[in-house]
């Protein structure tokens, strides 16, 4: 979030909000499609790590 932050102050007068948005959702959306999902409850029948990663190291903090 820090480099979306510095990208729409360093270049808000070259580039729309939009597209400068959009280019970062969309290198996020590349580079992460396949983690993100793994960290979310899952009710359709995909196994994912949510008990490990958010039930079991988190809550044990």
């Amino acid at each position: 979030m820090i480099n979306l932050e510095t990208a729409i102050i360093e270049y808000r007068s070259e580039y729309y909000i939009e597209d400068i948005l959009e280019h970062f959702l969309k290198q996020f959306s590349n580079r992460y499609k396949y983690k993100v999902w793994m960290m979310m409850r899952r009710k359709d029948g995909v196994i994912s790590d949510y008990e490990l990663i958010w039930e079991g190291r988190v809550r044990d903090w």
